[in-house]
């Protein structure tokens, strides 16, 4: 269902140097909370499982009902935000790119929502893992980065069951290259990377990049960038206040004129005529 337009400033949560996140790239913790969050985009992926309570997951556009059994899993491309309805409580784990499995990365862009409901036993499955996953994050045993390597890729597994499927890619090191691709685009699209300075991060020509790019993704390098790019100015025009011309520039575009006629061709209105139809 469609919400209101949350009117908080919108805030980019990064990562603390002095957390685990920035030191091995994982974070996990016991979250409760009864007032609403931030409106807010991170550049790290974050999963949620709703352990307790319920509350409204504010993304998009679209309001949907979390609880027990709600697991959301977010990219750095989503602005979204909690508002709890009671007291909300949930087991939050936050990681970079290095904890993803490269044929995992793949199925993200195929992702159609960021809220899954779990069955009753993938929940309970998911909460006893994400449980044992926490008690050994919080310990030093030996070998404990292969551990939870191994629990985060279980849980990451179980996620796929609800992921549409995909074409495979010929080989593990097409499933690399695109690996490298999303994950530097979905951090980095604002400032418009280019398809050669992707591809000599993935150590290929621009020729092989564009066809092993075009053969994951069905879209162009440029067209997969800018529609990375529509998709974040798409919550900034419904869920900030910010400007237009702010909105063009804080997306990656380098002029309003070009913003404005791809905003519409995606969208069939002006981003001013959406804000209106949003409200």
């Amino acid at each position: 269902m469609k919400d209101s337009k949350l009117t908080n400033e919108l805030k980019r949560y990064s990562v603390d140097v002095n957390d685990s996140l920035a030191t091995i790239g994982l974070n996990m913790d016991l979250k409760e909370f009864s007032k609403i969050t931030e409106l807010h985009w991170h550049d790290f992926f974050e999963i949620e499982m709703v352990t307790g309570g319920t509350a409204l997951h504010h993304q998009n556009n679209e309001t949907k009902e979390i609880r027990p059994g709600s697991l959301c899993f977010l990219t750095p491309t989503e602005i979204h935000q909690v508002e709890p309805l009671e007291s909300y409580k949930s087991i939050n784990i936050t990681f970079n790119d290095s904890w993803i499995p490269s044929d995992f990365l793949t199925l993200i862009m195929y992702k159609e929502q960021s809220v899954l409901y779990l069955s009753p036993d993938s929940f309970e499955f998911l909460k006893a893992v994400s449980k044992k996953m926490l008690e050994e994050f919080n310990q030093e045993n030996p070998h404990r980065l292969i551990y939870l390597k191994n629990l985060i890729n279980c849980i990451l597994s179980e996620i796929t069951r609800y992921l549409p499927p995909k074409n495979e890619l010929s080989s593990k090191k097409e499933l690399d290259v695109i690996r490298q691709a999303l994950t530097y685009l979905y951090c980095n699209f604002r400032n418009s990377p280019s398809l050669h300075d992707v591809a000599k991060i993935a150590g290929l020509s621009d020729n092989y990049f564009s066809e092993v790019f075009h053969k994951a993704t069905k879209q162009t390098y440029n067209r997969f960038l800018n529609d990375l790019k529509l998709q974040y100015a798409y919550n900034l025009v419904l869920h900030s206040d910010k400007s237009i011309t702010d909105i063009c520039f804080l997306s990656g575009f380098n002029s309003m004129t070009h913003f404005q006629r791809e905003f519409k061709a995606k969208y069939r209105c002006s981003p001013s005529e959406k804000r209106l139809k949003g409200r």
